[in-house]
């Protein structure tokens, strides 16, 4: 009964908070902060915590969750540039400063986790955390990222695509089925 309390709180909260950030076109604009604390809000419903418990890590949820936004942020590399409607390809050495950059990112994202994971271990099982760190996978992967050989894809494709289970690939020309690896 008080997880159906908590949900229907969590997804009263959304519907009020998205009604009133939209701009004039239609598009909701919500702020980093607000974003934050609705994600904390649906992980602590989808976690199923007591109402003490998502009392608890919403806020420390919240904090971890805009130290990696702005992680993210700050390490995002350059794209191509586009001249005369043609992309210009990277030269080597911005690629290399690119995968620098990446290096840089797995760095602080590994150490934004560590560091909270003895802050969410307070109020959180194991079992818990790990829920939820494959809860923020499936996330990262319907806000468009790229999946990582073995992030997991939930029935869907690289594109975020549905499918059934067995049709993720197709035959390549030639009519040989892929092989597992």
């Amino acid at each position: 009964m008080k997880r159906i309390l908590i949900l229907c709180i969590a997804v009263t909260v959304l519907s009020a908070t998205t009604a009133n950030a939209q701009k004039p076109d239609g598009k909701q604009r919500v702020s980093p902060e607000m974003r934050a604390e609705n994600q904390a809000r649906n992980m602590a419903a989808k976690i199923l915590l007591s109402d003490e418990k998502t009392a608890q890590f919403v806020p420390i949820y919240k904090e971890y969750s805009l130290k990696m936004l702005e992680a993210y942020a700050k390490f995002r590399p350059e794209r191509e540039m586009v001249r005369n409607g043609e992309k210009t390809p990277k030269t080597d050495s911005e690629i290399d400063a690119d995968i620098r950059k990446e290096f840089q990112l797995s760095q602080e994202i590994l150490n934004i986790r560590t560091g909270y994971y003895e802050k969410f271990l307070k109020i959180l099982s194991p079992r818990q955390i790990r829920e939820m760190y494959k809860e923020e996978k499936c996330n990262f992967m319907h806000r468009g990222g790229k999946p990582t050989p073995r992030m997991e894809t939930h029935g869907r494709d690289s594109k975020g695509r549905e499918h059934a289970p067995g049709e993720g690939r197709r035959a390549p020309r030639g009519g040989e089925a892929p092989q597992a690896n």
